[in-house]
């Protein structure tokens, strides 16, 4: 009966370890669902051009439309400007551009005119755009164009990507 107990109990101290395992995935699960949504919310902001006020500011803008998303008559226009907006992003494929070196000023503005921006941190340019007229564009200066938008890339992550490469980092040169 002693070999038996013990048995019990190293199953059961098995199991333990294995619902602490599963407490442990579902809290990462949901930290990065939160983070996530913080990063689409970021997004949002930067897509309405409210990034430039002081965070007090800001806070104070979203405190008066917390007090008036009660009206559903003013939900509906919101619902419709954000529908608009949302609707103007600029049609074609998410892109990424690279170059073997420095390019002129006057090509990095045309690439900006097209929508798309300087990723320092990757060293690349990336937008959404006409591939066509980007590889026309861009092949006199060697660059070299590449599709990025992947099936497997889901909806709400190109919004985001769209969001952030609207965001301006593009102040290299």
């Amino acid at each position: 009966m002693g070999s038996t107990l013990e048995e019990r109990l190293k199953r059961l101290e098995q199991k333990k370890a294995a619902l602490a395992q599963e407490e442990a995935r579902l809290k990462e699960q949901a930290r990065k669902e939160r983070t996530r949504l913080l990063i689409e919310l970021g997004g949002l902001v930067v897509k309405a051009g409210l990034d430039n006020l002081r965070t007090n500011e800001l806070l104070g803008a979203l405190l008066t439309l917390k007090e008036k998303a009660g009206e559903e008559s003013t939900r509906k226009e919101w619902a419709k400007a954000g529908a608009a907006v949302f609707g103007a992003e600029p049609q074609g494929e998410r892109l990424s551009v690279t170059f073997a070196g420095p390019i002129e000023k006057s090509l990095s503005d045309a690439l900006r005119g097209k929508g798309l921006r300087f990723n320092r941190s990757m060293g690349l340019w990336l937008g959404v755009a006409d591939t066509a007229t980007i590889r026309e564009l861009v092949a006199p200066a060697g660059g070299v164009v590449a599709v990025i938008d992947a099936p497997a890339v889901a909806e709400s992550e190109k919004k985001l990507i769209s969001a952030t490469a609207a965001s301006g980092d593009d102040d290299f040169l």
